[in-house]
C-alpha cells in the first residue's frame, strides 16, 4: 500500500484479491478486479503492485517442459517431509499417488 488504509479495507481487498488470483493466476488483473469491487471504500486508491512476471500468470496448470525424473523425485522427497507436519490428512492420498508413480516406473 502506498498510504495507510483501514483494517477493514485491507481484509476485504485481500479476500477479493486472493479469490481472483486463485481463479486465473494473473497478479495484476487480480488486484484490479479486487480494487474494482471495493470502489465505494474511501481508502481503496492506495494499493501498488510491482512484479516481474512479464504478463505470465503466477499459477498455471501448464508447464513449458516436462519435469525431469530428478525434479519429480526431489518434489516427492520434499512432500514426504512436509505432509506429515503441514497436511497429515493428505498422507494416505500422497502415498497412493507415490506408489502409482513407482509402479509405472516413472520414478527411478
Amino acid at each position: 500500500m502506498t498510504q495507510k488504509i483501514t483494517i477493514k479495507t485491507a481484509g476485504l481487498l485481500s479476500a477479493q484479491f486472493y479469490q481472483r488470483l486463485y481463479e486465473h493466476g494473473f497478479v495484476d488483473l487480480s488486484l484490479v478486479e479486487a480494487t474494482a469491487t471495493l470502489a465505494e471504500r474511501f481508502d481503496i486508491l492506495f494499493p501498488a503492485l510491482f512484479n516481474r512476471l512479464g504478463g505470465q500468470p503466477l499459477f498455471s496448470d501448464s508447464l513449458d517442459r516436462e519435469p525431469t525424473h530428478l525434479e519429480i523425485e526431489q518434489g516427492l522427497s520434499r512432500l514426504e517431509e512436509v505432509i506429515p507436519q503441514q497436511a497429515p490428512i493428505l498422507q494416505d492420498k500422497f502415498n497412493q499417488h507415490q506408489n502409482t508413480l513407482k509402479r509405472h516406473s516413472i520414478l527411478i
